[in-house]
């Protein structure tokens, strides 16, 4: 792009509009933001049940992160939204990612008085005692978002590098399609311990020391068997684990295994989540044009079509589909479990 800006769904490439001037078309202070903005507003107006895109968890949960209080804020850290090839079943794919990142060609130095070096995910997974990291995973349950979160801490020799793990969680709204012995859907034993392998396995490239590590038990609200909404529900959960950070400073800083992170409230609403990330996003590109721009609304014609491609399959879009589910969704069972017919009922 040039010095216009046309900001659209991402079906069609943008058409640069030279002819107008930097007074009529504001040009961004910072353009790889504006992108990413952009990208995941477009995404995110398409419908209300288009995928939601890396992009729009990034941007989204970067927000989260930069509005927390400040004390706060310095013991977190929001990794990027990363996937698929490191937590899917192939181990091709997993290879090949492992051997771009032993590449020197991207790696950043650490230590100027040695020269050593080291990629740069791995710095930064080492940096803060808290990190929350969306992943997005595609295996033989479905492509869903998947939430981790750990703790950490350093030691006496290396007060800024924190390297001891000691706890961390996987949370994943899908639950498996097999039923148990009570005719519940449990979560998907297969895919946390593949995850948590991986995770190891990344943990030791990085330098962790991860003995006596222990596995939090933290769930969240279910997604029913007819929903896609794994995207709208890890933001939830980053929302929420996010405060559970800012309780355990306030609190004094004591970790406790059993208390600190607990498991997510019962009820999310994705599309109150989505409208949510929409906001965010326009406002983030409105932020990058320098505040020189403003949120609009823009009038269409009612029954208006559009073609879009989702996931490699073509779709007619229509204006309504951005219009919420007609019934609200509903409360999860008190141990997370998804019943058969997906209602959930308290016990009595």
């Amino acid at each position: 792009m040039s010095h216009g800006w046309t900001v659209g769904d991402g079906t069609f490439d943008p058409i640069p509009q030279d002819k107008r001037r930097k007074r009529d078309v504001p040009y961004p202070t910072f353009v790889s933001h504006s992108y990413r903005a952009r990208s995941a507003l477009s995404s995110l107006q398409i419908s209300r049940d288009a995928p939601i895109p890396l992009a729009a968890l990034d941007v989204t949960c970067d927000h989260l992160w930069k509005c927390m209080p400040g004390e706060a804020r310095r013991y977190l850290h929001i990794e990027k939204p990363n996937g698929p090839a490191l937590w899917g079943n192939s181990e091709e794919s997993k290879e090949s990612m492992y051997n771009k990142m032993d590449d020197k060609k991207f790696h950043v130095n650490i230590d100027a008085s040695n020269n050593q070096t080291e990629y740069r995910l791995y710095a930064d997974l080492k940096k803060r005692p808290w990190v929350i990291w969306p992943l997005w995973v595609e295996d033989q349950w479905g492509k869903d978002y998947v939430t981790v979160i750990w703790y950490s801490e350093n030691t006496a020799e290396d007060i800024d590098r924190f390297d001891q793990l000691r706890a961390y969680a996987i949370i994943d709204p899908r639950r498996s399609p097999d039923v148990d012995a009570n005719q519940r859907h449990p979560p998907i034993q297969g895919r946390l311990d593949r995850i948590r392998a991986r995770l190891f396995e990344l943990w030791g490239k990085v330098g962790f020391q991860v003995q006596g590590a222990q596995s939090l038990n933290v769930l969240c609200s279910p997604m029913p068997f007819t929903e896609a909404t794994s995207g709208e529900r890890c933001f939830a959960v980053v929302k929420a684990l996010v405060n559970q950070v800012i309780d355990w400073y306030t609190s004094g800083q004591q970790f406790n295994h059993s208390t600190t992170i607990t498991s997510m409230t019962q009820w999310v609403n994705p599309f109150q989540q989505r409208i949510e990330m929409t906001g965010i996003c326009a406002w983030i590109l409105m932020a990058t044009l320098d505040y020189n721009a403003r949120i609009a609304v823009e009038a269409i014609l009612p029954n208006t079509r559009w073609d879009v491609v989702a996931d490699g399959n073509k779709k007619f879009v229509y204006p309504y589909d951005l219009a919420g589910p007609y019934e609200e969704p509903p409360i999860a069972s008190y141990d997370y479990l998804l019943p058969p017919n997906q209602t959930y009922t308290a016990p009595k």
